[in-house]
């Protein structure tokens, strides 16, 4: 549930990458990469 709140709160903008990643206990890169699993361009 944590990973699903932070990728909304960085696709709305109101979080950094680094943050959101931060929020959902784990690594940017992972991050990074889960964002494309839910159709989240990272630009």
């Amino acid at each position: 549930m944590k990973l699903i709140t932070a990728i909304k709160l960085y696709e709305l903008g109101r979080l950094s990458s680094g943050a959101a990643a931060n929020l959902a206990g784990i690594p940017k890169v992972l991050f990074l990469t889960k964002l494309a699993d839910y159709g989240v361009d990272t630009l």
